[in-house]
């Protein structure tokens, strides 16, 4: 497993510097320039889910350290989450309406089913605490982090990852004529 998702990783820093040679090159105002940056923003969420989710599974630690490790994933993911769910969502949609898409985009997006808001919010009282906001509280959320929630943890973030990628390919139809 660790090679399939360090080979994931290192596609997404490849990616990530692709789009970014792309976005140098552009220059123009409009939808071509608006599809870059969208597509530059979802390519640094991708690569940061990515990078930590490699980071989790090559680390070696066990028990409390492992605990410790997952605070700044814990991050990545609530706000990835928030990112597609709200701006990224919005932009995709008003590109895909300024080219007739709006409709087979609905469709794509169905398909990929974002992490229900449930399950992201169960993450928010950790998110702080076990990224770094070392508050008296620590101890207690680390152990009711490690007991109750960190069992689907695993597979929320590589839920995260794979809608992250199969976002940037709808991204990529619906903005592939513009870039063409």
């Amino acid at each position: 497993m660790n090679e399939k998702i360090k080979n994931v990783y290192c596609k997404s820093a490849e990616l990530l510097e692709a789009v970014q040679t792309e976005r140098e090159r552009v220059d123009t105002d409009g939808q071509l320039k608006d599809f870059i940056s969208l597509k530059y923003m979802a390519s640094v969420i991708h690569n940061e889910l990515c990078r930590e989710f490699y980071y989790l599974v090559s680390n070696p630690t066990r028990g409390q350290s492992k605990l410790m490790s997952l605070g700044i994933i814990i991050l990545k993911l609530f706000e990835a989450h928030r990112w597609y769910k709200g701006i990224g969502n919005k932009n995709l949609i008003i590109l895909a309406k300024k080219r007739g898409m709006e409709e087979i985009l609905n469709k794509k997006l169905s398909e990929i089913k974002l992490i229900k808001p449930s399950r992201i919010e169960k993450y928010a009282t950790y998110r702080n605490t076990l990224s770094g906001h070392y508050d008296n509280d620590f101890p207690e959320k680390l152990q009711s982090f490690g007991t109750l929630d960190s069992e689907n943890f695993f597979s929320d973030i590589e839920l995260m990852v794979r809608y992250s990628q199969e976002w940037l390919k709808i991204l990529d139809s619906v903005g592939k004529l513009e870039a063409g």
